[in-house]
């Protein structure tokens, strides 16, 4: 199947025209003004924008209480044909199966098309050198928790710089959720002993 798009406006990273599009299957093969060719089926796009779909790189569609793949359309509707969800380590998961594990939840269910950012929640060392192997399947992300003490999401100093020097030596970028755990634990329980608990204190 093949698609031409004809005189619309074209936006690009660097510029904006009118032009037409060629696209074979999923391929864009041709940008210019009066393309010439034959294809399947021809679009008049006149005073319309033409532009690459948008990519949301920080959504909960199937990771932590999320309502899963299949409200992914929401996206596309809004013109976003990618999106980057996470996938969440349980204790004893190795950080690559919990990968596998979400994109198989998406997996002929999401109606866009999806990455996910590696998040490690059981920090030990055969996590840590798994990070290296993140490109392999395909993740070029991971993050870690400085925030929710007591929980599997935190990781303290020694786990982020061991996951940080890893992640540095596979190419990976790091994204760390940077609020400081003790602190929070202190002002938490100041506020509650003073009976502050509008929500204005929850900042």
């Amino acid at each position: 199947m093949s698609l031409l798009i004809k005189n619309g406006t074209i936006l690009t990273a660097a510029s904006e025209f009118t032009g037409d599009i060629y696209i074979e299957g999923e391929t864009i093969r041709q940008i210019g003004t009066n393309l010439s060719v034959n294809a399947s089926r021809t679009i008049d796009a006149s005073g319309k924008y033409v532009m690459p779909g948008g990519v949301d790189e920080h959504v909960h569609y199937g990771s932590f209480g999320g309502r899963l793949f299949e409200t992914a359309e929401a996206a596309a509707a809004g013109g976003t044909t990618t999106i980057v969800d996470f996938a969440p380590q349980e204790k004893d998961v190795p950080l690559l199966d919990a990968i596998r594990r979400q994109a198989a939840k998406a997996e002929h269910t999401s109606s866009v098309d999806f990455a996910f950012h590696a998040v490690i929640m059981d920090p030990k060392e055969s996590v840590f050198e798994e990070v290296r192997h993140l490109p392999e399947v395909g993740v070029a992300t991971l993050k870690l928790f400085m925030a929710y003490k007591g929980t599997a999401f935190y990781c303290d100093d020694e786990a982020i710089l061991s996951a940080m020097m890893n992640a540095k030596d596979a190419g990976v970028t790091m994204m760390v959720h940077a609020e400081n755990a003790d602190i929070i634990t202190i002002l938490t329980r100041y506020y509650l002993s003073q009976g502050k608990t509008a929500p204005v204190y929850h900042y």
